[in-house]
């Protein structure tokens, strides 16, 4: 992911190689645990290969320290270059988890690729990796897709409803 790794520096250009190797260890956590793992931890510190992980709960820190070989082991398969010595758990604050999608929601609208503004077309063509370039468009798309105005029915909106003579 060295597209992922050129971006951090990018975008926190004054930060340290050690902070920039925890930013991207905390992006291949989520993807290097089990689900279950990635809402209760959340690794916080990287310093000397020692990577520390908050937990929801002494419980988790307590079970996280028993399997923190096999723990190790993913992440370093998912990310070696962050040389990641040992895992050290503790309680600790974890960030808010994202909401469950809600299924009652209206579909999103969405901008097709083809009717996308000229200008915004230049500018993704100039995102040279295909992974970050598709990830810009569909948000793009989904941002415009929601700012149209939503059709309307023949009838004006009142479909079903009386109307006055």
């Amino acid at each position: 992911m060295d597209g992922l790794g050129n971006l951090i520096a990018k975008v926190y250009p004054g930060t340290s190689a050690e902070d920039r190797a925890m930013l991207l260890t905390q992006a291949h956590w989520g993807r290097a645990v089990p689900a279950s793992v990635a809402r209760n931890a959340m690794p916080v510190r990287l310093q000397h290969g020692v990577l520390t992980v908050h937990t929801a709960t002494a419980a988790w820190a307590n079970t996280l320290q028993f399997e923190a070989e096999s723990l190790l082991e993913k992440l370093n398969a998912r990310r070696p270059t962050a040389h990641v010595k040992r895992l050290d758990f503790r309680v600790g604050r974890l960030p808010p988890m994202p909401l469950p999608p809600n299924p009652d929601a209206a579909p999103v609208e969405v901008t097709p690729a083809a009717e996308l503004p000229e200008d915004v077309a230049k500018e993704l063509a100039l995102i040279r990796n295909d992974n970050v370039r598709e990830s810009v468009a569909q948000a793009i798309a989904i941002g415009l897709g929601s700012a149209r105005p939503k059709p309307r029915d023949d009838d004006g909106g009142n479909k079903g409803k009386p109307t006055r003579d």
